[in-house]
């Protein structure tokens, strides 16, 4: 006991070892032998029961048949009728013709559903039956299937399945040949309507699932639950489902076989009808027996449950008992984590023989070290701080700086095209003026050339104010984006004019590449905000995208879409450039991460446009890519319309 009293890792394994062991013992033992002989025992004894059900039942039928066949030959009026009546004109005509109709149907009403009771006179070649039906001129009574059965029977003959004359329904009948002398003069019949055997089925069908089959001593189908397959269809078929199991039918042992049949699995039974030989087949669906052993784990879960809250119980009171001191100790580990090194282990804890007073003693030492090294360590790290603030702040102004730097190159280079075309426009405007004016003074001037000189002075004049307009337009773009990017300014603007600031400003980052960019954003979006910063995050995300996303691409395509939903302006920034891995995501709006150091980025584009956002606007960013495919950023800003 010292052993385990002294260690309580070994204390805990063991006791939970030991219970955990119990819990499962015990519910092993009774989940095998309980669920095991419950299920076979239930399932056994309900197919029995309903295969048994359905055989008496038949049985039943047969028998009674039987019997009226035989009190119907006992009958005077009937063997007067069929000895008197000569042909089938003169059937309803007889003296003795409604008592014999009553009788034939008293004797179908013993079995209503399934019975037909008739007579027939081999002589006349007519019969009549409880129904009030009567042959007609071509019937014959040595050609119907049940002839050679009455007349090769002494007493009650069963006829194989037939079809029925008038009706067409399938039936069997019970038959007993009349003689006199040796001769066989009529016959009495009581016929089984095979059509309504179903109804036998479905009265003791267990389960929705489960399947019934009768069969014939030959293994032909006299029930099947589609309607299709009759009396021509055999389970000696080898198409049929039941093909592969017809000796376990036709040899019944009053057992469980488990079989496939559809592809489903059944537990499969047969049972012999011995008065006609025929079997019946019952198939139990597998999911019946699964839901009873679902309902037996059940209970095993539940007796299980109870173990396990035993269990529980005892571990935590065990583990509360020895595990006490412990709370103090994690109180005292959270205090040094926060930095607080003034609390003192109480001394019973250091003198505890076990892991206990050890842990203690552990704790004590790093409590005395941190104490030691904390105020150095405070200290460097102020120090350290300072240093990185003031390294970040000044790669922050150069960053800004750098993006300004892009623009007046850009900008540079757009004015350049106009400026020189305009310079062109007007050197050549001073040559055809030098020249008009020479062939004026030579007096050699004609009406056709000074047409032609004020054509090409109005075609020139119409150059040089387009070309001196486009770097007039290209100058007052810059002027608003190096102005804003300057200050951080609050006043109200028009987001669409800022958008097109800095797509024309970047006209030049862009256009020799062949990328395109698309923006839609409503002229009636005013915002009271910060243009400057606006300017600032739209140029970082466009230079962002053109410098990554199309890194090594042509005809790359930016799409910038606005709108206000509220008091929430809406953007989405979205290129179909190289994409971003996923796992960089995470990584994206980090200071300093960029794939592109090489080429001197400074990874601090997206930082920037991140702290913008959720910093100096208040807003959200968030960013979807998917590598090869695109880049997303959607953007949310708080606005004051």
């Amino acid at each position: 006991m010292n052993f385990f009293k002294k260690s309580l890792a070994k204390t805990l394994s063991g006791l939970i070892a030991i219970i955990l062991l119990m819990v499962f013992t015990f519910i092993g033992i009774v989940n095998f032998n309980f669920t095991s002989k419950k299920i076979e025992e239930d399932l056994y004894k309900q197919t029995l029961i309903q295969s048994e059900s359905i055989t008496k039942e038949i049985e039943h039928i047969f028998d009674s048949a039987a019997i009226y066949a035989q009190q119907m030959s006992l009958n005077r009026d009937v063997i007067r009728f069929i000895k008197n009546v000569k042909s089938w004109r003169d059937i309803r005509t007889y003296d003795n013709y409604e008592y014999v109709y009553d009788y034939l149907k008293k004797v179908q009403a013993s079995e209503e559903v399934h019975f037909i009771s008739w007579f027939a006179s081999i002589e006349g070649n007519y019969y009549l039956d409880s129904r009030g039906i009567t042959s007609e001129d071509g019937y014959e009574c040595i050609k119907r299937p049940w002839y050679p059965v009455a007349v090769g029977t002494d007493g009650v003959g069963q006829t194989p399945p037939y079809q029925e004359w008038t009706t067409n329904d399938i039936v069997i009948s019970n038959i007993l040949a009349l003689r006199e002398a040796g001769e066989v003069y009529g016959v009495v019949a009581v016929d089984i309507q095979l059509t309504t055997i179903p109804r036998i089925i479905e009265g003791v069908k267990i389960n929705e699932l489960d399947k019934n089959f009768i069969l014939t001593a030959e293994g032909n189908y006299v029930y099947h639950e589609n309607p299709e397959m009759g009396l021509d269809n055999s389970i000696m078929d080898e198409s049929d489902g039941l093909y592969s199991y017809r000796s376990l039918i036709t040899n019944p042992d009053r057992a469980l076989h488990q079989v496939t049949y559809n592809g489903r699995s059944y537990y499969l039974m047969s049972h012999r009808i011995e008065n006609n030989g025929w079997y019946v087949v019952s198939l139990i669906d597998h999911t019946t027996v699964q839901e009873g052993m679902n309902d037996i784990l059940r209970v095993v879960a539940l007796v299980m449950a109870g173990f396990f809250v035993l269990a529980i119980i005892a571990i935590y009171i065990i583990v509360t008992d020895r595990t006490s001191p412990y709370d103090f100790l994690v109180s005292f580990a959270e205090d040094i984590a926060n930095g607080d090194y003034n609390h003192e282990i109480p001394e019973q804890y250091l003198e505890r023989p076990d892991e206990m007073g050890a842990l203690s003693h552990s704790f004590q030492k790093i409590t005395n070290a941190f104490k030691n090294e904390n105020s150095q360590l405070e200290e460097q790290v102020s120090k350290i701080n300072e240093v990185l603030e003031k390294q970040y702040a000044y790669i922050l102004e150069t960053e800004k700086a750098a993006s300004l730097g892009n623009l007046v190159a850009g900008v540079s280079h757009e004015i350049n095209t106009p400026l020189g075309v305009g310079i062109s426009t007007s050197s050549y405007m001073e040559t055809i003026t030098e020249e008009i004016i020479d062939k004026m003074m030579a007096n050699t001037m004609s009406k056709d050339d000074l047409l032609k000189y004020f054509e090409r002075i109005s075609e020139s004049s119409d150059i040089l104010n387009s070309n001196l307009n486009r770097a007039a337009g290209l100058v007052r773009s810059f002027k608003n984006i190096a102005v804003d990017q300057g200050s951080e300014i609050k006043e109200q603007f028009q987001l669409a004019k800022v958008i097109e600031d800095v797509v024309t400003s970047l006209k030049n980052e862009y256009k020799r590449k062949r990328h395109t960019i698309y923006y839609a954003c409503d002229e009636d979006i005013y915002i009271n905000s910060y243009p400057g910063l606006f300017a600032q995050m739209f140029t970082n995300l466009t230079m962002n995208a053109i410098q990554h996303a199309f890194r090594d691409r042509m005809d790359g395509k930016i799409n910038i879409n606005c709108w206000i939903d509220g008091d929430l302006l809406f953007i989405i920034f979205e290129d179909n450039g190289r994409g971003i891995p996923e796992e960089d995501h995470k990584k994206v709006f980090e200071p300093f991460y960029t794939t592109y150091r090489e080429n001197g980025n400074s990874g601090l584009g997206m930082s920037i446009i991140h702290n913008i956002i959720t910093q100096n606007l208040n807003g959200k960013i968030q960013m979807e890519s998917k590598v090869d495919e695109y880049t997303k950023f959607t953007i949310v800003i708080p606005i004051e319309k």
